[in-house]
């Protein structure tokens, strides 16, 4: 069994709900959505202010769908970091942030912390994600496992377990999507 402890921050806690709307896809889709509804909205007020009608009124309205589709993504991205802000600073986060107790074995994890103890098994995880520092266990789209990869005073011997571990369950997901795409064709 290989067992270690974590300290997560508010920010840890924020950027786990950015990489989960990112690995998910969701980030994208957002700003596919609100950049051509902006988009939109510019054409039909550029014809509606009959901004076309001339040539620097073309060029008016040329410029003002080139400048919406160039800054409305990254502003986009930065209203949902502050949302994502605003919710953690709005409600009681003793179980997401804190101290948190990891026992991994081969049958899955145990997290412990201040309020609660979970088990997952490692069948549950359907996705794993990383960055330099965590990796992203998704247990669902919308739940997701954070576990940093290089655990404080961990020996070299479970960190080496630890990622045989997490190299198992990404082979088992990769085993499973080529059967389930073996089986559709």
């Amino acid at each position: 069994m290989i067992k270690f402890q974590a300290f997560y921050t508010t920010q840890d806690y924020v950027d786990m709900q950015l990489k989960r709307l990112i690995l998910n896809g969701e980030l994208n889709s957002m700003k596919k959505r609100a950049t051509l509804s902006i988009l939109l909205i510019v054409i039909i007020l550029s014809f509606t202010l009959d901004l076309f009608s001339s040539f620097i009124g073309a060029i008016i309205g040329i410029l003002l769908i080139i400048l919406t589709g160039i800054f409305v993504p990254p502003a986009l991205e930065k209203t949902t970091i502050k949302s994502i802000q605003k919710q953690q600073g709005g409600r009681n986060m003793e179980n997401s942030i804190g101290s948190v107790e990891f026992e991994l074995d081969e049958a899955g994890i145990i997290r412990k912390m201040q309020y609660s103890t979970i088990a997952f098994d490692w069948d549950g995880v359907i996705r794993i994600g990383e960055d330099q520092r965590n990796y992203y266990l998704f247990l669902s789209k919308a739940q997701i496992l954070f576990l940093p990869k290089h655990p404080d005073g961990l020996s070299e011997t479970d960190q080496m377990r630890l990622e045989d571990l997490i190299g198992r369950v990404r082979k088992r997901i990769r085993e499973e999507y080529r059967a389930s795409r073996e089986a559709a064709k």
